[in-house]
């Protein structure tokens, strides 16, 4: 599909096509046609593609409902647009006027709140007289501060000057999720490119697509996926339009924005500020973990098969080229490997050990309809059993034969999500480590 061509174009083609190899012999189900569809799009409809691949059973998709979710998503992209270039017209219109008549009249409230807004007028505010030089200047200071804040509602990135670590906008003008921090990303794909135009019709380059990963205070850990990595972006953003496309629920009432994701549990819950934008404070996991669990493995390694870890290949993740993370390789005698920067295929093995068992989560969660909550569940659970499993890397055996040099047993397997119900009805989620027992939910 070309940049210039239509989705009714394109969809035209696609059933001209089919049509044509229909009248030859060939079957041509409803499926190839919307797989065909949603791949060869062009890229301004990536955000709405992957999420439709992502969170939809496709054979329930006819074409036209795929056709009908593209056209929408470009009718969105429109609207945001056409509301960008009214608000920067307001604001070019407004310095313009004031280029041409420097010598304005002071004490009249229309002209004062036009020059210190710069041109953009807000509704329904009731503003009292405002008088004498000094109070003009402290009311233009306070109405340009509050200007600059509300560009984040137009997709404009904020100023360096608002930045709070671990901070999110909520923002209903962003199409995705997007960060500007390397740091915060648990996974990211670096093959993942492109651009995004903001408000004031600058262009930057989208370096990656990833996840990234929330710690509650529960201790439970949330995924936002489709995160954009843009390095040039001074802040983080969360789109609440991409959050209503994968099924969460967004309620804003008495000033208070609660989301809920699809199982409808609570999982943020944010008070306005007093510039109008909704800001959360979410602590990411953890990523220390990474270092405690590389000392448990290595102590694990010693204990169990008498050998020394000498040497340790990773990417250029931030859990991974931490100070703390340097300083014990260093005093261990850990020799380090790392990738050059955005080169994953450095690390092929590991990058696509680690799509296999993304992929194998995501389909366990998905067949029975769990809520993303359980994603470290079926994370674990996914691990477990490949670890069990035969593969190319081990020859005639599994990675569990080459760590102990015995033949795992799978006879205590059972089917992730199914239920328990010898006595209380229980979801099973896993295996629990170090016992004969298995990880079960009560609901």
């Amino acid at each position: 599909m070309g940049d210039s061509e239509s989705i009714d174009e394109y969809s035209e083609k696609l059933t001209i096509i089919g049509n044509k190899l229909r009248g030859l012999g060939n079957t041509v189900d409803d499926i190839q046609v919307v797989k065909k569809l949603l791949r060869s799009t062009s890229a301004k409809f990536l955000q709405i593609t992957s999420t439709i691949e992502e969170f939809s059973d496709l054979k329930m998709k006819s074409v036209d409902e795929i056709i009908g979710s593209l056209k929408a998503h470009i009718e969105r992209l429109q609207g945001f647009r056409e509301k960008d270039e009214t608000f920067f017209s307001l604001m070019q219109n407004g310095r313009n006027e004031r280029m041409q008549n420097p010598q304005r009249k002071k004490g009249r409230i229309k002209e004062v709140l036009e020059e210190a807004a710069d041109g953009v007028v807000e509704d329904g505010e009731a503003v009292g007289e405002v008088t004498g030089i000094e109070e003009m200047k402290e009311s233009r200071k306070l109405k340009r501060r509050d200007l600059t804040k509300v560009k984040l509602n137009v997709s404009v990135p904020p100023p360096n000057n608002i930045i709070v670590e671990n901070s999110w906008f909520l923002d209903t003008g962003a199409s995705n999720h997007m960060s500007g921090e390397r740091r915060v990303f648990r996974e990211l794909d670096t093959f993942v490119v492109g651009k995004v135009r903001f408000g004031d019709n600058s262009v930057i380059d989208i370096c990656g697509r990833g996840i990234v990963l929330f710690k509650c205070k529960t201790d439970e850990h949330l995924i936002l996926s489709q995160v954009y990595y843009i390095p040039k972006l001074k802040s983080n953003i969360i789109s609440l339009g991409q959050l209503d496309e994968t099924e969460n629920k967004i309620v804003i009432e008495n000033s208070v924005m609660k989301i809920y994701d699809r199982a409808r549990s609570l999982i943020i819950m944010v008070t306005r500020q007093s510039n109008r934008l909704y800001v959360a404070k979410l602590k990411l996991a953890d990523q220390d973990e990474t270092l405690l669990v590389f000392k448990k493995f290595k102590i694990s390694v010693k204990v169990e098969k008498g050998k020394k870890i000498k040497s340790f290949r990773t990417d250029r993740g931030g859990e991974f080229v931490s100070t703390v993370f340097k300083d014990y390789c260093e005093n261990e005698g850990i020799k380090r490997l790392l990738t050059a920067p955005f080169s994953p295929q450095q690390n092929g093995v590991v990058e696509r050990r680690n799509r296999t068992v993304v992929e194998m989560a995501r389909c366990m969660l998905k067949s029975k309809e769990m809520p993303a909550k359980f994603w470290g569940e079926a994370i674990k659970t996914a691990v477990y059993i490949l670890n069990r499993s035969p593969t190319k890397g081990v020859a005639n055996g599994t990675p569990y034969q080459a760590m102990f040099e015995k033949i795992p047993k799978v006879h205590h397997f059972k089917i992730f999500g199914c239920l328990a119900d010898r006595s209380v009805k229980t979801i099973m989620l896993g295996y629990e480590d170090g016992t004969k027992a298995y990880r079960l939910l009560d609901p």
